[in-house]
Formats: structure tokens, sequence, C-alpha cells
């Protein structure tokens, strides 16, 4: 079995989902909706014209605008959850968790050592990263519960 030293070693780069997919603050709603949508995905960081985050827009924000009120001239600035936390990849799980509990937040944006976005660390790839400490197989190829 693993001991807690084993799980302070481990970063959120080994547990980040990439971002491959990524929109403008100038994306419509509709957009926002269709990628979310089809790609599965429940993050969705928001950038400026040099790819700089500004933004995270969460399943939960989608939610919010559909419920209450959707304008198909809403934009992704208009409902996105403003200065995003973000972490550089070497960080810790530890660290990462522990930034998440403290902000009552569910994700992270994880950026490269350049700062451009890498991806999104969300509480399912924390959760993913204590059942494979606990089981001892941290590192190791292993089935995990699925988010973004």
């Amino acid at each position: 079995m693993r001991s807690s030293k084993d799980f302070e070693n481990l970063t959120v780069e080994e547990y980040t989902t990439p971002a491959p997919i990524i929109v403008k603050a100038s994306a419509s709603i509709t957009t926002v909706m269709k990628e979310m949508q089809q790609r599965e995905i429940r993050h969705l960081p928001v950038v400026d014209d040099n790819g700089a985050a500004l933004g995270l827009i969460s399943e939960r924000d989608l939610a919010s605008v559909k419920s209450f009120y959707f304008r198909a001239d809403l934009t992704a600035k208009d409902i996105m959850t403003a200065d995003p936390i973000s972490v550089n990849y070497h960080v810790s799980l530890i660290e990462a968790a522990f930034i998440m509990a403290e902000n009552k937040i569910g994700s992270l944006i994880v950026n490269d050592d350049n700062g451009d976005i890498y991806g999104i660390f969300t509480s399912t790839d924390a959760i993913n990263a204590l059942i494979e400490v606990l089981r001892g197989d941290a590192g190791e190829e292993a089935p995990q519960i699925q988010d973004y």
C-alpha cells in the first residue's frame, strides 16, 4: 500500500484531462452548448485572442442559463466564471486538492511551463488519483472515471 508520501510526489499532470477544446470569449452561447454536448465535456476554458485563460464555463453555468434567461445573443464571456484559478502541471495533487477545497471549486485550469492551457483538473480527477493511491497502483494504467 502506498503512503501519503507517495501521494505528495504525484503531480496534477498525471491526472489532468488535456483541454484540446477552448472557446474565445466572443463565442455564442449556442456554440458553447454544442461544443460541450457534442464532446461530452463538463468544463470549457474561455480564452482571449492570445489564448490566455479569461474564464471557465461549467455544466452548472450552462444549466443556469438554460433555466433562467436563455438569450441567443449571450456569449461565453457573459456566462463564464471569470478569473479562474490555475496551477502549473508540476503542482502536487495534495496542493491542487487543497486549493480546490479552500476555494470551494470543482476544477482548476492547468498550465504548462509556458503558461499555456494544458488541461483541466477536476474533483473527479482527484478522486481517480485517490483511488489509485489507495489501491496501490498509482502511476500504472488503471480504469478511471471519466470527467472533463
